[in-house]
């Protein structure tokens, strides 16, 4: 969307998030946070901007943030929910435009030392049909091909995942073990670990969540909601020495030759049992 014109060494960025769950009527509450913030974060992400039924459409311009670069999907499209992204205008950015169908999505490359950091909102709704997290799954494998480090986060609609076990009752076709496979099979760190969705009378739930393909987010908070949403706004900062660092070594466990690693332990155990050797 917009290129660097000075450089600026960091050794890390801040980053908020939350649901606004319609931002029209938050965005002055937002504008105050940002204002009691010190200083205030380099990238701003929110999910569910729109309003769930709207009449008169609304201008870009009326969201514009003072030093803030903006991209944004399905802003003010009927059925859609929406997000929108903000990035100082120092940082290098530019939208990634994804295939999968899925469509409350929103991609984006930040360039930071010749290093690619990619990285994805979502708004997957409670009513998500099976055909919709086909494509959502689809979606998460296509993201997870960028090349660079992968930071994934928004309002996912998995409460009946237990986190701290990381996992969830029920069959292995359930899109909420279809998405644990997924980011287990890459071995993808979930970071958020309360609950992020509180409402009187309902039982809290961490709905939202942040997800990195390294270990290299720190210090998160979890702030107040804007104006009368129910999620909190999660605050959190990404190590860029992280990013900038070589390639680190992970072991390829899916490429492992299982079968001929049982038939060796076989052949041990036989060899055992005849007394070939103690």
């Amino acid at each position: 969307m917009s290129s660097l014109s000075h450089k600026v060494r960091r050794n890390s960025i801040s980053v908020c998030y939350t649901n606004a769950d319609c931002l029209c009527n938050k965005f002055m509450e937002l504008q105050v946070f940002l204002e009691s913030v010190c200083p205030s974060p380099d990238i701003i992400i929110i999910t569910e901007i729109n309003p769930k039924n709207f009449k008169v459409s609304q201008q870009l311009s009326e969201f514009g943030l003072d030093g803030y670069q903006v991209l944004t999907s399905g802003f003010f499209k009927v059925g859609h929910r929406g997000i929108m992204m903000f990035f100082r205008d120092n940082l290098a950015v530019v939208e990634v435009c994804m295939t999968s169908p899925f469509e409350e999505k929103l991609c984006a490359k930040l360039i930071i030392e010749s290093k690619a950091f990619n990285i994805l909102s979502v708004y997957r709704s409670p009513n998500s049909s099976d055909d919709n997290d086909n494509k959502f799954v689809c979606l998460l494998k296509e993201f997870a091909a960028l090349k660079g480090d992968h930071l994934v986060l928004g309002d996912f609609n998995f409460p009946n995942i237990n986190w701290e076990l990381r996992m969830c009752l029920g069959s292995k076709e359930k899109i909420e073990n279809r998405f644990l496979k997924f980011i287990n099979d890459r071995f993808w760190i979930q970071h958020i670990s309360e609950p992020t969705r509180t409402r009187e009378g309902q039982t809290p739930h961490i709905l939202d969540l942040i997800l990195t393909s390294k270990e290299n987010i720190a210090n998160i908070k979890y702030l107040s909601p804007l104006g009368g949403s129910d999620h909190s706004v999660i605050g959190f900062s990404v190590d860029l020495e992280m990013l900038t660092c070589g390639a680190r070594r992970r072991l390829c466990y899916d490429l492992g030759d299982f079968q001929g690693l049982n038939e060796s332990l076989a052949g041990v155990m036989s060899a055992r049992e005849k007394g070939n050797f103690s």
